[in-house]
Formats: structure tokens, C-alpha cells, sequence
């Protein structure tokens, strides 16, 4: 190379050189090195560059890293994106009913000697005022916590609704059975 070229490449060089080398910015610029260079300073290979533009590639490479984790949790919370139908006002007023005809017929079993309550939380003969509270305290909860986390669906409250059907019609039927029966007296 001749010495005017020389001249030419260094002038040519001067404005990228002076660009590289501005102290005062918050990143330096990176821009300068290719993506060899880059990975080799991730890498741990610093030797030959100044402090400020290690830190900045190894800025701009969490940058990047933050930019992609980000995209990727978009990408995937949206594929996961489900719309379920909402609890119709007809089901949640079937388990309202469902729950209060479970401590009614409770209540009139328990007017007989021969039934007891099964639920051990409840106790052997609990009134309908703390079967009311029990019930309230631990489905209101319960129910609440499950809203939140989208696991109370229609279908899920259809299946309760068919149990606490069955549990009434039970209640109903030892209810009917103790009245008829010559074993049991009326408390």
C-alpha cells in the first residue's frame, strides 16, 4: 500500500475510531465489532479490549438476553390462552339452594337420636346456625380461591351441584327413614 493510502484508510478510519472512543456515553458502542469479537469477550476472552467496551457488550448482551426471554414468555402465555365460558347465574344459584337444603335436611335428621352428623368437622349434632358458618367459612374461600385461579369451571360446577344432589337426596332419605323407624325417638 502506498503512503497516500495509507493516509486515505486512516482518515477514512478517523470518524469510527473517534466514535469508539467517546468515554462519556453510558454504553459505548459495539457497533465496531463483529459478532465473533463479541462472543469471544462473553466468553472471557478480554485481553486486547479497554474496560468500558467489555462492559458494553456484556451490557448490550444482557439487553439482548432480557429482549428474547421476554418475547418468549409472550409467545408462550398467549399459545397457552384459553377463553372458558363463564358459571352461568342458573348454577350458581342450583349450589346456593343445594348448600341450604343440605343443612335443612341435615337439621331434620338430626331431630332424631339414631342420625348423627358424619362430617367431623361439624361435630355429632351441630345447629344449623354452625352449619351455616362452617359451610360459609370454608366454601367462601375455597371458592374465591379457585375463581382466582380459573380452575372453577362450568363443567366443575355442574359435577358439584350432581354430588351436593345426591348428598341431599341421602339426607332427605335417612331423614325420612329415622321418622318412620320404631329405633329412633325425637330429641
Amino acid at each position: 500500500m502506498t503512503r497516500i493510502g495509507k493516509w486515505i484508510s486512516v482518515l477514512l478510519l478517523l470518524p469510527f475510531a473517534a466514535y469508539a472512543e467517546i468515554t462519556d456515553w453510558p454504553m459505548q458502542s459495539t457497533w465496531l465489532l463483529d459478532s465473533k469479537a463479541k462472543q469471544e469477550i462473553m466468553m472471557g476472552l478480554t485481553c486486547c479490549y479497554r474496560q468500558e467496551l467489555i462492559d458494553s457488550v456484556r451490557l448490550e448482551h444482557s439487553l439482548k438476553s432480557i429482549e428474547y426471554s421476554s418475547r418468549d414468555k409472550v409467545r408462550k402465555s398467549i399459545s397457552t390462552l384459553q377463553y372458558s365460558e363463564p358459571i352461568t347465574n342458573f348454577q350458581w344459584w342450583t349450589f346456593a339452594t343445594l348448600q341450604l337444603l343440605d343443612i335443612h335436611s341435615t337439621y331434620k335428621g338430626l331431630q332424631y337420636d339414631c342420625v348423627y352428623e358424619a362430617n367431623p368437622i361439624m361435630g355429632r349434632t351441630p345447629s344449623p346456625g354452625k352449619l351455616f358458618l362452617t359451610k360459609t367459612a370454608i366454601l367462601a374461600p375455597a371458592i374465591k380461591h379457585d375463581l382466582r385461579k380459573e380452575n372453577l369451571t362450568p363443567k366443575l360446577m355442574n359435577q358439584l351441584n350432581y354430588l351436593m344432589a345426591i348428598v341431599v337426596l341421602n339426607n332427605y332419605e335417612v331423614w325420612s327413614s329415622s321418622r318412620s323407624s320404631t329405633n329412633c325417638k325425637r330429641r
